[in-house]
């Protein structure tokens, strides 16, 4: 399963929460007289990395939900809830495909760059162990005093 294209569709909902988040911050520290402005210059410039991110992360999941239609909410539902069940479903799987073919054609290679921004990495994370393949526990083999033989 590609946990990464779910990420994305994932935290759309959150990605307008994030932006407000992020020019509060990006403000606070352009109007801070006290620090040092080095500093203050790398952090400004890395929450603007993560506002290009989170908007480019924004872009990505709108065309990802006009291309898939009806199954963008059902991806995003299963990914926010956690149904691995659902997601692992043939209709989860091919619209993950969809939604990958979507993020090839718009010139997507790799989702890795965009790991960058902790909230995307950390539902990267959520997901990778929620679609990971539980091991197969071999039953122990029943005895023939425990059948009552």
């Amino acid at each position: 399963m590609d946990y990464e294209v779910l990420a994305v569709l994932s935290i759309e909902t959150k990605l307008p929460f994030l932006e407000k988040l992020l020019d509060r911050r990006i403000d606070r520290a352009a109007l801070d007289m006290t620090s040092p402005t080095l500093s203050l210059l790398e952090k400004v410039q890395r929450l603007g990395e993560y506002k290009r991110l989170a908007a480019n992360l924004a872009v990505m999941a709108h065309r990802i939900a006009c291309v898939l239609g009806a199954e963008a909410p059902f991806l995003a539902a299963a990914a926010t809830s956690g149904n691995a069940v659902a997601l692992e479903s043939k209709r989860g799987i091919a619209a993950a495909s969809s939604a990958r073919a979507v993020l090839i054609r718009l010139g997507v290679k790799s989702l890795d760059a965009y790991r960058e921004l902790p909230l995307f990495a950390a539902e990267c994370k959520r997901l990778k162990r929620l679609t990971a393949p539980t091991p197969k526990i071999c039953p122990m083999p029943m005895r023939a005093s425990y059948a009552g033989a």
